[in-house]
């Protein structure tokens, strides 16, 4: 019993470290950049320590995979790790499309699983959360009231505080 419970525990903790490197990320890269901020948080795959832009993408995106192969039934997140780690793979000029549908399936798959797969009790607090990544995502592309990487950070710290309330059962 106890070797589950640890189990269960260990999980959290993962889920947790998601949350975090998903909230983080975009600080980190203005860090490794000196404080410059890109347009995207794709565009740091130009900056000179480029290495951290692909190392932090692919630990996001294998987490989102050992979250989703832990628990069979969030087959989902291996989806968006796939997807995660392929907007690192495919940079953002040189592979522009293949880069635009990986970015979208992560991030309105994100908006898709965080709205979708939670029980109606809970809908409505998931579906609130899951607004404000469309939301920054319109703001940014429709009204352009600020850069892509804001939109981007913000989207990825719904993501991070989505992957926090589930690890507290506050969401199933």
């Amino acid at each position: 019993m106890k070797a589950i419970k640890d189990g269960i525990l260990g999980f959290a903790e993962l889920e947790r470290i998601l949350a975090a490197v998903c909230i983080f990320i975009p600080l980190i890269l203005l860090i490794f950049d000196n404080w410059t901020c890109r347009e995207s948080i794709s565009a740091y795959a130009d900056m000179y320590n480029n290495h951290v832009y692909v190392y932090l993408l692919t630990i996001a995106g294998m987490m989102f995979v050992v979250n989703g192969t832990i628990n069979n039934k969030k087959w989902y997140n291996i989806v968006l790790g796939i997807s995660l780690m392929g907007v690192a793979l495919f940079h953002w000029e040189d592979f522009k499309w293949i880069h635009i549908v990986f970015a979208g399936i992560f991030f309105l798959g994100s908006v898709i699983v965080i709205s979708y797969y939670t029980s109606i009790k809970q809908k409505w607090i998931a579906c609130g959360i899951a607004v404000v990544i469309v939301l920054s995502l319109i703001a940014h592309f429709w009204f352009h009231w600020f850069s892509l990487f804001v939109a981007e950070w913000i989207a990825l710290a719904i993501i991070g505080v989505h992957y926090i309330l589930e690890s507290y059962k506050i969401l199933d």
